[in-house]
């Protein structure tokens, strides 16, 4: 085990062969059996539920762009990926209700395979466990089969995470622009990639400023940033008792609305105070990266993100005005909806309704890993680089725990966004558990006896 937790991509039990004439080891085998699984659970029986309002809008207006009848892009129904990838596939296997959840299906088993590309700071083991969750994820599954913008949104996510690390890493350009067409193709996918794209800037600043600074005054900006927090909920907690009988119209009740921005900033200083505990900053990751950039890799990345932004905002140059209305447009009327609040739902609809009820696993090993991460810290396989990592996934959890409870429109489907770094967290904190743990004592301990509880456990929670 000391070797599997010390090495994640040596030997270890997952190099297993698995037939003598055939180079297949137990971990491709893992994969294959979780892509299987993902394949039939997204796939079958795929048309079988009624279409919902949303996605008749969605196969609708993806039709009329197949049929010939044109496309032009409208910010309130989110990006144009959706109906060029939707017409694209009527055009290859038909327009029915099976086809239109095609492009859903597709990555849905996509997500499952690209935590394959994170093994390094996932661990081989907590990269299957990883791709084991997106596959029984309730969310991720739901919305696998249904004509929505969310798991594509997630997938853009899992590339550019992918992206960020492995060029942290191998200092290759490709990973730059891979990056840069993820991001710009969640950009043309939903407005909620905005969100992602800030907690992975605000990330990578905040772990450039660590860097730079001494390790005394790391300390420090640790004991600042708690102090202002404390202070921020401390408000909050004041102006909602003084505010709670203030006739309407009145100073006091318009600083209700102040409220919700004193604990957005309390959230955001709280992620940032677990990133700066978790990732001490010494080997200067990020600013090493980011130095090594050069200005032609900047300048390609640049110009594959325009290149995709023109031609799928306008439909390959037939609607000009779609390079307003999906850039400052979408922006403008999705700021405009936080107001409206479509839907009435409370702040804690995703934390104590949606998560606890179907993504009770993920939501429940992801906060033990917090707190063992705190507690415990990280045992580093890859000289700083998972330090970084973990900070990088407890900052993504907070923020978008707290962002998506802040904005103003809270559906059911934007769960899958604060479950994915849940899953990822959970994932790697599995996985650290499996490998470090001491199998052989525990099996001469009578463990061996606990197997069929857990065979019947792992039933029950597949199917609850």
């Amino acid at each position: 085990s000391g070797v599997k937790a010390r090495y994640p991509l040596g030997h270890s039990f997952l190099d297993t062969p698995i037939f003598a004439h055939a180079r297949v080891d137990l971990e491709t085998l893992l994969y294959a059996v979780l892509v299987v699984v993902g394949v039939l659970t997204r796939f079958w029986d795929l048309g079988a539920r009624a279409i919902s309002h949303d996605e008749s809008l969605h196969a609708l207006y993806s039709w009329k762009l197949y049929a010939g009848q044109g496309y032009q892009h409208s910010p309130m129904m989110h990006g144009p990926f959706l109906f060029h990838a939707n017409a694209l596939i009527y055009a290859l296997f038909g327009d029915n209700d099976y086809t239109a959840r095609i492009v859903p299906a597709l990555f849905g088993v996509a997500i499952i395979i690209l935590p394959y590309y994170l093994r390094k700071w996932l661990g081989r083991t907590g990269a299957l466990v990883v791709a084991l969750l997106f596959t029984i994820s309730p969310s991720v599954l739901y919305y696998s089969r249904y004509i929505r913008n969310d798991i594509y949104i997630a997938v853009w996510a899992m590339l550019l995470t992918i992206a960020l690390f492995r060029y942290i890493d191998e200092r290759k350009d490709k990973w730059l622009y891979i990056g840069a067409a993820a991001m710009m193709m969640a950009i043309l996918t939903k407005e909620v990639a905005y969100m992602t794209g800030f907690i992975g800037i605000t990330f990578i600043l905040l772990a450039i400023v660590l860097e730079r600074l001494s390790p005394d005054t790391r300390r420090v900006v640790k004991v600042v940033m708690a102090c202002v927090a404390v202070v921020l909920l401390i408000a909050s907690a004041v102006i909602l008792a003084a505010a709670g009988g203030a006739p309407e119209g009145s100073v006091l009740a318009a600083l209700h609305t102040l409220v919700q921005y004193l604990i957005v900033a309390a959230g955001l200083l709280i992620g940032a105070i677990f990133a700066c505990i978790l990732y001490d900053g010494e080997r200067q990751w990020v600013r090493t990266a980011v130095r090594s950039i050069g200005w032609r890799a900047i300048i390609i990345s640049v110009l594959i993100a325009l290149i995709l932004f023109a031609l799928l905002s306008t439909t390959f140059f037939s609607n000009p005005a779609g390079l307003w209305t999906a850039g400052g447009g979408a922006i403008a009327y999705w700021l405009e909806q936080h107001g409206v609040q479509r839907g009435g739902q409370p702040w804690f609809y995703y934390v104590a309704l949606l998560l606890p009820m179907y993504e009770f696993l993920p939501l429940l090993f992801s906060i033990l890993a917090i707190a063992y991460y705190l507690i415990r810290g990280v045992r580093d396989r890859n000289n700083g680089q998972d330090r970084l990592f973990i900070a990088y996934l407890v900052y993504w959890w907070v923020l978008a725990l707290v962002l998506y409870s802040w904005a103003g429109e809270k559906m059911p489907w934007l769960v899958v966004h604060p479950v994915q770094p849940m899953i990822l967290l959970a994932g790697r904190f599995l996985g650290d558990v499996i490998t470090s743990a001491n199998w052989q004592r525990i099996r001469s301990r009578g463990g061996a006896y606990l197997a069929p509880m857990l065979v019947l456990l792992g039933v029950a929670l597949v199917t609850a």
